[in-house]
């Protein structure tokens, strides 16, 4: 029986999860933040819903756009431009609290988080040993998902204290 190799050891694959996993907990960190930051600024339940919609629109957007942006960019080209979409715009919601602001920043970074979460699994099949695809993939997914589960409830009660509302 031949010896299975492990997928999280397999060339280029730790660095793979360590991009996914500092993206995913950034991204984690805002998901809540973003809406209630929406509100504190002036909007109602409305405009805090629309931070959300607009987060899920231009990720499932950039999720249908990743393969176009592969041919033309490559792999290590469009994981940086998912990072970058993802991480860069965060900042800048704290020196603005209007829906409009915010609106643009949740895009963009909807935008990165659909290129990280395809462009990723994607690269973890083909990082993966021979016949370990599905396992890379798993993995993937749980390093995505560890951040999401552990840090988005986490912000939420220290950002409603520290915006005074």
């Amino acid at each position: 029986m031949p010896r299975r190799t492990s997928v999280a050891t397999a060339p280029g694959m730790p660095h793979l999860l360590l991009l996914a996993l500092s993206c995913a907990s950034g991204f984690a960190l805002l998901l809540p933040v973003s809406p209630q930051w929406a509100v504190h600024g002036g909007a109602d339940a409305f405009g805090a819903g629309l931070v959300t919609a607009t987060l899920m629109a231009t990720t499932v957007l950039a999720q249908l756009l990743v393969r176009t942006a592969l041919r033309g960019l490559g792999w290590s080209r469009t994981l940086a431009l998912g990072a970058l979409l993802l991480g860069l715009p965060a900042p800048v919601q704290a020196f603005s609290d209007s829906l409009g602001a915010i609106l643009l920043t949740t895009a963009l970074r909807g935008l990165g988080f659909g290129i990280l979460t395809v462009c990723g699994s994607t690269a973890a099949a083909t990082l993966a040993p021979p016949g370990r695809q599905g396992a890379a993939i798993g993995l993937y997914g749980l390093t995505l998902a560890l951040p999401q589960t552990v840090l988005t409830p986490a912000p939420s009660p220290g950002a409603g204290r520290g915006g005074g509302s």
